[in-house]
């Protein structure tokens, strides 16, 4: 039997707004100036008004107000609208290569259907690479499309700062994290990309010194 041909897992209006935001995000930063796509259906800067538009009006919502809900939702609307447009162009000129279409910033949808969500990531293993450089393991999870890696600073009080997302990757050993502080110590956190809800729960953080 042929295997089935590689998709994009487009975003959807259910999906929780910061999820939303994380594609748009990533798409954003990924798909424009790539050579494998040089006919894009919609340009940049629409692209960056969109998310720039659905992330003001996200921070709106927190006074309160169903207009500034509704506004919101509208603005999630028209932000998911152009990267269903942004994806189904990807998944039609990848030449069925997940490399490439992940290097647009979207992630592949699993091949196989799954039924029911993802288990909860768990990270095996962080480790020192080369100065300034630790390697996060995350433990193989079977039908995941692909993993998320996130990292954050620890304070000397032991406070795990900001989220920031490093890279989705299709396989899970030793991701690289690079330009870190040395003798700074840094909490790690994984979910897995796939099933029904789209995304696994997140692992718990591991932290560990950066050499």
């Amino acid at each position: 039997m042929a295997p089935k041909p590689i998709r994009v897992l487009l975003p959807r209006n259910t999906q929780p707004d910061h999820d939303v935001e994380e594609v748009g995000g990533s798409v954003l930063a990924n798909v424009y100036n790539n050579k494998n796509f040089n006919a894009l259906p919609v340009d940049q800067p629409m692209l960056q008004a969109a998310l720039t538009d659905f992330t003001a009006s996200i921070a709106a919502t927190l006074q309160g107000g169903s207009q500034a809900t509704n506004e919101k939702n509208k603005k999630k609307h028209e932000l998911v609208a152009l990267l269903r447009k942004l994806g189904l162009y990807v998944q039609a000129n990848s030449n069925e290569d997940p490399a490439i279409l992940t290097s647009s910033g979207f992630h592949a949808a699993s091949r196989i259907r799954i039924r029911g969500p993802l288990p909860k990531a768990v990270i095996a293993a962080v480790e020192n690479g080369h100065t300034t450089q630790l390697l996060a393991t995350v433990e193989k999870i079977p039908k995941a499309a692909a993993y998320e890696l996130y990292f954050a600073p620890v304070g000397n009080d032991g406070a795990i700062g900001e989220w920031k997302h490093v890279v989705t990757v299709t396989s899970p050993r030793q991701i690289p994290v690079d330009d870190l502080k040395p003798g700074s110590t840094y909490a790690f956190k994984a979910r897995a990309v796939g099933g029904t809800n789209g995304y696994g729960d997140f692992s718990d953080p591991v932290t560990h010194m950066s050499l």
